[in-house]
C-alpha cells in the first residue's frame, strides 16, 4: 500500500511547474504507464483523493476557523463520491493510493 502524486492531473503539473524547489529531484509522479504497470504485476485497487477537498480546503480555510466546516466536508464527499461514479475522472484527482497483493 502506498499513495502518490498523479502526474496526470493538469492542475498538479502547473504546482508542480511552479514550485520545483518543494520535492526532491528524483521525484516523479505516476502516469499511466506506471498504474498499468503496477496492474501487470500486482492485484490493484486505486483510491483516488483529493479533487475539490484540497483547493476548495485552501479557500476556505480564509473563511472558517474549523477545517471541518460543513464547506470543507461536502467537497470531501464530493471527492468520495466521484471517485465511485465517474472512473474517467479519477485521473484528474491528485494524488492516488494504491492497494496491491502479488498476483
Amino acid at each position: 500500500m502506498f499513495a502518490e502524486p498523479l502526474g496526470i492531473n493538469p492542475v498538479g503539473k502547473l504546482v508542480r511547474l511552479m514550485t520545483p524547489f518543494a520535492r526532491a529531484d528524483d521525484e516523479k509522479p505516476l502516469m499511466f504507464k506506471e498504474l498499468a504497470e503496477l496492474g501487470k504485476k500486482f492485484n490493484t485497487r486505486h483510491h483516488y483523493e483529493e479533487l475539490f477537498s484540497i483547493p476548495l480546503g485552501v479557500a476556505l480555510g480564509i473563511l472558517f476557523d474549523n477545517p471541518g466546516n460543513w464547506l470543507t466536508r461536502l467537497a470531501f464527499d464530493l471527492d468520495l463520491s466521484l471517485n465511485r461514479i465517474s472512473p474517467p475522472l479519477q485521473y484528474l484527482f491528485q494524488h492516488v493510493l494504491v492497494v496491491g497483493t502479488r498476483k
